[in-house]
């Protein structure tokens, strides 16, 4: 085989694996590390206490170069507490810190920040608490891939503290993302009288309350999570007097199945928007205790979106609408009852299947399937024409060395 038949060979093969690559979903999966924690009592930072000592092992305090507390094991049954940072404005990360048994019944957290801003907590595992993690009266605080599971407690008696998975209490700028919070005692995440939160993609599963509580919480988005089997997987309730409504919330392209009680429950609500929502397998997707709110007057909330080019709802497994014209949204639609009045609020654009990440489409016509069609054989038409091309290069190589002979 001379030189100009071996370059033919690979230059096909580089460009067939080329095609391939291009026209295939091509992923590559994180290969999980192994933390080597080491063992210390409870971490306690009040102003810019950030030493050695209390458990720093880098950084100065900037926003890019943050103080790093990393690989602690904390036992939090001697304090009740595993970590806590108060009243600073520094910049720090908390990360790869495995903290457990912070109990008393009276509060207590694995991780508590208050008026602490500029946290980021990553990659955490937090265990058998009061609560998992508790953000106070703080700003820009990201809380990202940490696991907790059996926080919270069964209130045995008539005590008002609650206990949650992850609480945010007036607080603003949060995000809550890519969290598994499983197996709680109480509420899984709680928000109360905060904003400007994000809560995505977390997944919430067998919680004794409700999922994701956003009671008294107004302007924050919660999206992509997963919630099953819990009281309610969306809960919020809002204060009568008006001082702490819940209000402009978008919750949207959720999955909430199998909840107990309710998929979603709202008292005291209004100009919530709600769109791309599933609900399967909920024992009642949707209540509403809505009417009379705050002056006597009638509010109620939006279960659907407009987007650019058309609107879109939620999909409810209970929804007998049809779809005729093949859009993917119900003709009729989907009533929500409010529960203590006759008024009935409407998504009036309920999906008809359950989203999955794609927008409702109208049923193709034979010149969509004709260009799917031919979308779907160019590879093989361009992988056919190298494989002809690589043919007749091999075959003119051979008759040069015919010739030579």
């Amino acid at each position: 085989m001379n030189k100009k038949m071996i370059g033919a060979i690979m230059v096909a093969y580089v460009m067939i694996a080329m095609v391939v690559m291009a026209t295939g979903n091509a992923s590559a999966s994180d290969v999980p590390t192994t933390v080597d924690y080491t063992l210390r009592g409870e971490i306690y930072i009040w102003n810019d206490d950030f030493t050695v000592g209390n458990g720093v092992s880098s950084g100065t305090g900037t926003s890019g170069d943050p103080y790093i507390i990393e690989n602690w094991e904390i036992d939090g049954s001697v304090t009740g507490y595993g970590i806590i940072i108060e009243e600073t404005d520094a910049y720090y990360t908390i990360r790869n810190c495995y903290v457990y048994e912070a109990r008393d019944e009276s509060h207590s957290a694995g991780i508590l920040l208050s008026i602490s801003n500029n946290a980021t907590i990553e990659n955490c595992t937090i265990e058998e608490c009061d609560i998992g993690i508790s953000i106070d009266a703080s700003t820009n605080v990201i809380i990202d891939e940490c696991e907790l599971e059996s926080n919270g407690v069964v209130e045995t008696g008539g005590g008002d503290a609650v206990f949650t998975g992850i609480e945010i209490i007036s607080s603003d700028n949060i995000i809550i993302s890519s969290n598994e919070i499983i197996n709680d005692y109480s509420e899984s995440i709680r928000i109360w009288n905060s904003y400007d939160c994000i809560i995505e993609s977390n997944i919430i599963f067998n919680g004794t309350e409700h999922g994701i509580d956003f009671s008294r919480s107004w302007d924050n988005i919660i999206r992509n999570n997963h919630i099953s089997y819990c009281l309610n997987g969306l809960k919020a309730i809002g204060d009568s007097s008006g001082l702490m409504p819940v209000e402009f919330n978008t919750i949207y392209n959720n999955t909430i199945v199998n909840n107990v009680e309710r998929g979603i429950y709202l008292y005291n609500t209004e100009n919530n928007t709600f769109y791309f929502n599933s609900l399967i397998g909920n024992s009642e997707n949707v209540m509403e205790y809505n009417s009379v709110l705050f002056n006597g007057a009638y509010y109620s909330n939006i279960w659907y979106d407009d987007l650019s080019s058309f609107k879109v709802g939620n999909y409810y497994d209970d929804y007998t609408g049809s779809d005729i014209n093949g859009d993917g949204i119900g003709e009729e639609s989907y009533p929500i009852t409010d529960e203590t009045s006759d008024q009935v609020n409407f998504d009036y654009y309920p999906l008809v299947e359950a989203y999955n990440g794609s927008l409702p489409q109208p049923e193709p016509t034979d010149i969509d399937l004709l260009g799917s069609i031919l979308i779907s054989i160019i590879p093989v038409i361009i992988i056919l024409m190298i494989i002809k091309w690589v043919v007749n290069e091999i075959q003119k190589a051979i008759k040069i060395d015919n010739k030579k002979r």
